[in-house]
């Protein structure tokens, strides 16, 4: 019973979506190795890089999305190893000179995620002091009641003990 009720407790703090997320890398990566040794065997070696890239592209988009990375630097890093691709199919970089290009594009790309990851926490960590800074809700006007009839004359008669008045 204990060991449950640690259980619960770890995954209530994170420790659950930490481990789900490193599987799902985990998966993606292999996902991405089967793809690449289908795309290999596909296509012949040493040549047809950019359809090598097209084929392999769909499970590197996969993995980045499971990894986190913004949808705009996944796009920018699919469009330039397609571009790279291109460029040793006409021949005008080694495939060694693309593997390079791909390195500092890769380092690159995780400067930038880094980048907005930092400054996503620094403005998280940010908001608690500005709080006495941030201005009032805007102002909402309060509907008025309806104005009340206004009596102009006022005619009483007295029947007993009581008296009944009635105006107009």
């Amino acid at each position: 019973m204990r060991f449950w009720i640690f259980g619960l407790a770890v995954c209530a703090l994170g420790g659950c979506s930490e481990q789900r997320r490193a599987e799902a890398q985990a998966q993606a990566q292999a996902e991405v190795q089967q793809q690449r040794n289908a795309c290999v065997a596909q296509f012949p070696p040493r040549s047809h890089y950019l359809d090598k890239q097209r084929c392999l592209e769909p499970a590197l988009r996969h993995a980045l999305m499971v990894t986190g990375v913004p949808n705009d630097i996944a796009e920018l890093t699919l469009a330039s190893k397609a571009a790279l691709a291109s460029r040793v199919d006409r021949g005008e970089i080694t495939p060694e000179e693309a593997r390079l290009a791909e390195a500092r594009m890769g380092s690159e790309m995780t400067e930038m995620t880094l980048t907005r990851q930092r400054a996503a926490l620094a403005a998280a960590a940010l908001m608690p002091r500005l709080a006495p800074y941030q201005l009032p809700a805007p102002y909402q006007m309060s509907v008025p009641p309806s104005p009340q009839p206004m009596i102009v004359n006022t005619n009483c008669t007295r029947t007993g003990q009581f008296v009944n008045c009635t105006g107009y």
